[in-house]
């Protein structure tokens, strides 16, 4: 019975000193990136490529997919 506490108290130990050693390794502010201009220029492969972290190059090439404009198919006579 004694050995079993013991046990617990050494795990918890362990555990607890593995989350406090590993909550310093994440940055708790994500960086803020000035992203470029939406526009023919600047969504190219190249340029996105080159944008850093990978989170700001997700949302830049999300806004180049995205910047067409809406149009409707001309009406059809079958």
């Amino acid at each position: 019975m004694k050995n079993a506490n013991i046990h617990k108290a050494v795990g918890a130990l362990l555990l607890g000193s593995a989350i406090s050693l590993l909550s310093g390794c994440f940055d708790d502010e994500p960086k803020v990136v000035a992203l470029p201009e939406v526009n023919d220029a600047n969504c190219t492969p190249a340029v996105i490529k080159s944008i850093e972290p990978q989170s700001a190059r997700q949302k830049f090439s999300g806004e180049c997919s995205r910047r067409g404009a809406v149009r409707t198919s001309p009406a059809k006579e079958w």
